[in-house]
């Protein structure tokens, strides 16, 4: 008998509303093909607000924008790898 796998979780960093919906369209896409269930995606606008999240509730996987009102750059890559080690 196969185990049930439990959903990804999966944090958007995002600081736009409609690129974040954007990525929850193709999110719950990819549901339909057997992907990541789109009510297990968790939506931060700051990077701060972020790695909050993350450290709460560690993410399988995290989609950064690099250009946030918080940080950008190098920098917010930096500090999300360490607030979330396991997904990346």
């Amino acid at each position: 008998m196969t185990e049930a796998k439990a959903p990804l979780q999966i944090l958007v960093v995002e600081d736009e509303p409609g690129d974040f919906g954007l990525l929850r369209a193709l999110l719950r896409a990819a549901t339909l093909a057997g992907g990541a269930q789109p009510d297990n995606v968790v939506w931060s606008t700051t990077l701060g607000q972020a790695v909050a999240s993350a450290q709460s509730h560690p993410p399988d996987a995290v989609l950064l924008d690099l250009s946030l009102p918080d940080s950008s750059g190098l920098a917010t890559v930096r500090r999300m790898r360490a607030a979330a080690p396991a997904s990346t």
